[in-house]
Order: C-alpha cells, then sequence, then structure tokens
C-alpha cells in the first residue's frame, strides 16, 4: 500500500480503520457522517501530540542553547588563562635571561674583588700609619691620604655592588618562583573548570 510505503521511507503515518472496517470493531457502517467526527477526533489527536513534541523540542533547544553559551564562556575562560600562562613564561625566560646576565656580571665583580683581596693579603696593605710615616712631604701624605682613601672606598663600593647583585639576584628569584606557582594555580583552575 502507499501508506507503507510512506512509512518504509521515513514519514509518519496515521493508517486508520474507519468503523466496521479492518481491524476497527463496530457492527455497522455509518456512511460517512460519523467517520468524519471520527477522523476529526484522529486529527486532534495527532495534533496534541505534535504539539507536546514541538514544546518538549523547543524546550531541548533552549537547553542546547545555554550549553552552548556555557562552553563558550568556559572555551573563553580557558583561553585567557592560556594566554596568561603563556604570558608569565615569557616573563619567566626574561628573568632568567636577566639572572644569567646578573650572575655572570656578579660573577666577574666577586673576580675582581677576589683579586684586589689576594693582591692586598700577599703585598699587605698599607695602613694609615705607613702612610703617614712613608711621606716625604706634607703635601706627599695628604696625596697618599686621598689615594688609600679612594682605593678603600672602592673596595667597599665594589663589595656593595656584589652585595647588592645577589641581593637582585634573590629577588628575582623569589619573583619567578611567584610566577611559576601562579601557572601552577592557573593549570589546576583550568583542568577544575574543564571537568566541570
Amino acid at each position: 500500500t502507499k501508506a507503507l510505503h510512506y512509512y518504509e521511507i521515513g514519514y509518519n503515518v496515521l493508517a486508520i480503520d474507519l468503523r466496521g472496517h479492518g481491524k476497527s470493531k463496530g457492527n455497522y457502517i455509518g456512511m460517512g457522517y460519523h467517520d468524519a467526527k471520527d477522523l476529526i477526533e484522529w486529527i486532534k489527536y495527532i495534533n496534541s501530540k505534535y504539539s507536546d513534541a514541538e514544546a518538549k523540542y523547543n524546550e531541548l533547544e533552549a537547553k542546547l542553547q545555554n550549553l552552548q553559551g556555557q562552553c563558550e564562556r568556559i572555551q573563553g575562560n580557558i583561553d585567557e588563562k592560556n594566554n596568561e600562562i603563556k604570558n608569565i613564561e615569557k616573563k619567566i625566560d626574561e628573568l632568567h635571561d636577566e639572572m644569567a646576565a646578573l650572575q655572570k656580571q656578579l660573577d666577574e665583580q666577586q673576580e675582581l674583588y677576589g683579586k684586589r683581596m689576594r693582591a692586598i693579603y700577599k703585598n699587605g696593605t698599607p695602613g694609615y700609619i705607613d702612610v703617614i710615616f712613608n711621606s716625604s712631604s706634607f703635601s706627599d701624605l695628604i696625596s697618599n691620604l686621598q689615594a688609600t682613601s679612594k682605593i678603600m672606598s672602592l673596595d667597599k663600593e665594589m663589595m656593595d655592588k656584589v652585595v647588592e647583585g645577589q641581593n637582585e639576584i634573590k629577588e628575582k628569584q623569589e619573583s619567578l618562583n611567584g610566577d611559576i606557582n601562579k601557572i601552577q594555580e592557573l593549570k589546576v583552575t583550568l583542568n577544575e573548570e574543564l571537568k566541570s
């Protein structure tokens, strides 16, 4: 039959037997009067089923749109956190480079200071009393005192630079550790968002 053909190709089909025909019960035929009323009732029944299905479809569509919105927000958060991680990783790389340069500079200063201290140790350092007694004149005394004072000032400045460099490296290491911790926290947050 044609109804079977449409059903087999995927259409919904309502095939009814009118009163007193096929599988319908009844002992009499209505000659169309009752059949028309029966058909109207069948149409109402189909329409009620269809409106329920349409309401469910609209409800599911709204839920789907809500889920898509949530997915977009989560993806936005993920992208934002990934960008933040990349920026922190870039900062970490820059800090590593800065620390390497500072360490090199610090090593050079320590080596220079070490050479100076070894030279003083080997040769002995003239104290103020030696400068006073070894001066041939008053102007020579003033010049020697100024030179000694300048050398001691330079030695102190060099030592201060070494200490300052060590402190700067320590601060950058602490900053680096803070950035690494922040990356770990962001990754935990991302994992939690992905799980939800």
